[in-house]
């Protein structure tokens, strides 16, 4: 007995040399065997084969198969016909940029087919069949739109696929937003957390505009990542992408500011002092500043 569903089954057996008829009977199991008169009033078929309907879903039933010219009825064949379990509630879940994972519950034991649709269900592509379980991972691509379904493998039926309730686009994973260390006048030193699955990074460091991704550096650490050639005092922004192959996820960014460094005076000279004024110059300073802040203090004279 194969194709069992509640009220239908398929019966097949061997064909016997030279026979061209066959005659058959099924009843419920536990039945005496069918006797001479039965099997005068028994259907018959001159296939190898019958589809049967009409059966009652639980009943066990016993299938017998004989010549038609009265040879000796077969063994009987045991067979239940069972009511195909529904699927329901089906969703996704550990949604990454390479996979899915597909979940469902039956109203019985049974095992299920999936499938998916890339243009929101006018063509569904087979994912995984006859899954023992209640979850299959599927495997999926960035740039695409998914749908999927899932259905008993005992029913062939269209009704019978279940359609998850929400559609799954998958994106690159980016990695998190950068911190910073060790900022100095013309350097700075970066991390982050992994983006999952990513096989590098790139990253560059802007004081204005869009980055430039052509002067990245590339990285496959995630800490100690050093940013050069930087201008002391100037605010930064930091673009950082995760790399997929030949492939690259959404940037994310983050600011920073360099460290500048105060002035020191050498040397005062040319001072000019009047009753109540005077004047001088800085002879050199290192360092940048724009602005200089002095006081006069009281002193004693110092006379030669």
């Amino acid at each position: 007995a194969s194709d069992i569903t509640g009220t239908t089954a398929h019966l097949a057996w061997e064909a016997k040399t030279g026979v061209t008829s066959y005659k058959y009977i099924y009843q419920a199991s536990g039945s005496a065997a069918p006797d001479t008169d039965a099997w005068e009033s028994a259907s018959a078929t001159s296939n190898t084969y019958v589809d049967l309907e009409g059966l009652t879903s639980g009943q066990v039933y016993d299938f017998y198969v004989m010549c038609a010219c009265g040879d000796t009825p077969s063994n009987p064949c045991t067979f239940t016909p069972t009511t195909c379990p529904s699927v329901t509630g089906v969703t996704l879940s550990n949604k990454l940029y390479n996979s899915v994972t597909v979940n469902w519950t039956t109203s019985g034991t049974v095992n299920c087919d999936v499938r998916y649709s890339t243009d929101g269900g006018t063509n569904w592509t087979s994912a995984d069949t006859n899954i023992d379980g209640s979850s299959q991972a599927i495997s999926v691509a960035v740039g695409n739109n998914y749908t999927f379904a899932v259905k008993p493998t005992c029913d062939d039926a269209d009704e019978a696929w279940v359609a998850a309730g929400e559609t799954y686009t998958p994106i690159y994973p980016a990695p998190g937003t950068p911190t910073f260390s060790e900022i100095s006048e013309t350097s700075a030193s970066a991390a982050w957390t992994a983006a999952t699955g990513a096989d590098s990074y790139e990253y560059v460091a802007v004081a204005s505009g869009e980055p430039n991704w052509e002067s990245a550096a590339s990285t496959t650490a995630v800490s100690g990542n050093a940013i050069t050639g930087l201008v002391a005092g100037t605010s930064y922004t930091l673009y950082l992408r995760a790399k997929f192959g030949s492939d690259y996820g959404a940037p994310v960014s983050a600011n920073f500011t360099t460290t500048t460094v105060a002035p020191e005076i050498s040397a005062v000279v040319e001072p000019t002092i009047a009753q109540t004024t005077a004047s001088f110059r800085l002879a050199t300073y290192s360092g940048t500043a724009t602005q200089f802040q002095y006081v006069c203090m009281p002193g004693t004279r110092s006379e030669e």
